[in-house]
């Protein structure tokens, strides 16, 4: 097993289903504590592998993504294609060619009253 460095992930953050975000290295990844995906362990995700620059069945991928999301009444608030789109980017300017892709989504802030 090949040890991933420091720096060499990268990835996507939102906080608003994908409409919005920034590029950031894995390890200043952020998640807020009343998330339900950490406090109540509510997310999904799905894991595709990249090898010489090429990710193995994408699209089956993102349907099966897109598709478990809707079962779990999550609003992906962003098409498949623009899903795409984001990995790909996110891949291109990690400029690995040998990595596993991880899609994450957690279900967010709950309309919770916090005490």
């Amino acid at each position: 097993m090949v040890e991933q460095s420091k720096g060499q992930g990268l990835c996507w953050q939102s906080n608003d289903g994908g409409l919005n975000g920034t590029y950031c290295a894995m390890e200043d990844a952020k998640l807020l504590v009343l998330d339900g995906g950490f406090y109540q362990g509510i997310n999904l995700y799905d894991y595709a592998t990249m090898w010489q620059g090429w990710i193995r069945k994408l699209d089956a991928h993102v349907n099966r993504f897109y598709k478990n999301m809707h079962a779990c009444k999550m609003d992906p608030e962003i098409s498949k294609e623009k899903f795409t789109e984001q990995v790909l980017e996110t891949v291109r300017r990690s400029g690995l060619k040998d990595a596993g892709i991880y899609f994450v989504v957690t279900w967010g802030l709950a309309p919770t009253i916090y005490i």
